[in-house]
């Protein structure tokens, strides 16, 4: 019996001992922990790894808790709300906004009649051509850093009406320039380049759930 009894005395004293470990590396204050002019003498720099930051302002970018991992302060809770991207070859009116929580990025595509999306066909005013075959609707470059995808990434987009996969969605991710393009499909397959590209784009557009990893470091 004595010695059930101080062996769960010592165990008892192990797990004291770790909630007050997990207690003194827990650090909560102001802004961001990369940044420690921001947290008003907080973050002194010598914070061991494995050392958690809550910021009560999420310093005004979402970024609620972060932890030291490898010498380096990342965010493990944390929300930027909806960020609307700078768009081209789109509807009037049809948007794209990308929300990051954590390390998951959401894209949401929509902004027209009934949330549907669509874009600009090769002989609508403001059409801007870059490829052969494909409509680029966010520039090259224009994910910004904070949302871009760890690989590139294909999805297709569904006519309303029908259905039916209408157009290919590609997201180039961080090897691949960051952007997003649109390639048409004709409904005969042996039409392919700009001939697939409709004169009059498609407004009638669903897409599926868009989403992908990030391993960028938080917004600023």
């Amino acid at each position: 019996m004595a010695d059930n009894i101080s062996g769960n005395l010592v165990e008892t004293i192990k797990a004291i001992g770790e909630d007050i470990r997990l207690l003194s590396t827990t650090i909560v204050g102001v802004g961001r922990p990369d940044k420690p002019d921001t947290t008003n003498g907080k973050i002194k720099g010598t914070e061991p790894n494995g050392s958690v930051y809550d910021s009560i302002d999420g310093a005004g970018v979402g970024a609620w808790q972060w932890q030291k991992r490898d010498d380096k302060w990342v965010v493990t809770v944390g929300d930027t709300g909806l960020i609307a991207l700078k768009t081209q070859n789109l509807k009037a009116g049809a948007h794209i906004k990308l929300q990051r929580v954590n390390n998951i990025v959401f894209c949401f595509m929509g902004g027209l009649t009934w949330g549907l999306f669509g874009y600009l066909g090769k002989k609508e005013k403001g059409y801007i051509p870059r490829q052969v075959g494909r409509i680029d609707i966010v520039g090259q470059g224009y994910i910004p850093v904070g949302f871009r995808a760890v690989s590139s990434l294909s999805y297709s987009f569904y006519d309303d009406d029908t259905g039916r996969a209408v157009a290919n969605l590609y997201i180039g991710g961080q090897k691949d320039s960051n952007f997003m393009r649109i390639t048409p499909f004709h409904e005969n397959p042996k039409i392919r380049g700009n001939d697939a590209i409709p004169d009059i784009g498609a407004s009638n557009l669903r897409t599926p759930a868009i989403i992908w990893v990030t391993n960028d470091k938080w917004i600023d």
